[in-house]
Order: structure tokens, then sequence, then C-alpha cells
């Protein structure tokens, strides 16, 4: 329950953060209100895009796997974002980073949180990254049928019990001529 509250903060308060600050700035000062806001235990892990109609990207990421750039016939392409990686709330004065890029009709970005690499095999061993990466597909599906395929193929390469949550999302720049 504490860490829905913080989250519902968290996303009450972005935008106005936001509104006048690029997506580092944007990190640097939600972790300076999040180290005075939160107790000694309590953190936010977050990755942050801000995206435009023309696939022009900039993403931030305090705690996160890396997000993948996902390109149809591919390897899937993690994205480092430069800077230190640890959550908003640790510790005060971190100076996050950010990585700009442009996706191009077709292409995905894909954030995910670390419960889909953490998912462990029948074996009892996690996932792990290369074997998710593994799982991406980037071919020309739309987003969700691209979510509803990774997700059935993550169940079917690990227990059915869930130990953490999976959340992951599918950002696709769609041609301009496609309704």
């Amino acid at each position: 329950m504490g860490a829905s509250l913080i989250m519902a903060s968290v996303k009450a308060v972005l935008p106005l953060i936001a509104a006048q600050r690029s997506v580092d700035e944007t990190l640097r000062e939600l972790n300076r209100k999040l180290t005075s806001d939160l107790g000694p235990r309590e953190f936010v892990a977050l990755a942050y895009a801000r995206c435009e109609s023309d696939g022009r990207f900039t993403l931030g990421n305090a705690g996160l796997p890396d997000p993948n750039f996902l390109c149809p016939g591919e390897v899937p392409r993690a994205l480092d974002v430069a800077g230190p990686r640890l959550p908003l709330g640790l510790r005060e004065g971190l100076e996050y980073g950010s990585l700009a890029g442009r996706l191009e009709p077709g292409e995905k970005l894909l954030l995910l949180t670390d419960g889909l690499p953490e998912a462990p095999t029948p074996a009892g061993e996690p996932l792990g990254y290369p074997a998710l990466e593994g799982l991406f597909a980037a071919d020309s599906v739309s987003p969700a049928a691209f979510l509803d395929g990774l997700l059935d193929r993550l169940r079917a390469a690990t227990t059915p019990i869930l130990e953490d949550d999976w959340t992951v999302l599918a950002l696709e720049r769609k041609d301009p001529g496609d309704d």
C-alpha cells in the first residue's frame, strides 16, 4: 500500500515538475523532492521518456533496467543512459543524465521493470537479460499485440507464480499514413 501511495504522489507531481524542465533536470528536481519527502528505505525507480510526434525522444533512467530499442529485422539494442542509475529519493545531489534518439516508423522503444529479467525459470534461476531479449520479437505488429506476445512468451519461459511485478511499456512510432 505504501508503494502505491508514493507512486500516486509521484504521478501527480511529475507533470508540474517537468513543465519547464528538460528530462535530466526533471529527474534531478524529482530526486531532490523525494530525498526530503521519503523515509530511509523508500525510493522510486523511474524511466522517463519525452516523445515528440516526429519520432524524437529524450530518455532518462533512475533505477530501472535499460530500455530497449527494437527495429524489425535487427537485434534489440539496450539504451544505456549516462549518469547515476540509482532510484530517486536515495541520495541527494545526483546528476541524472539523458539520452536523445529518434524512432522511425515501425520502430519501438521498450521500457520495463526488473521483474521481467528476474522472473524465475522452472529451474529456479532468474530468466536474465539475454534470455529476455531473446523473447523480444520486433515484428511489425501493433504495440498491444507485441506486448501480448511478449508476455505470453515470458509466461511460457518462467514459473506461473509472479514473485515481482511485470511492468512493460512499448512506444512505437506510427507511419503518418496509418490511421
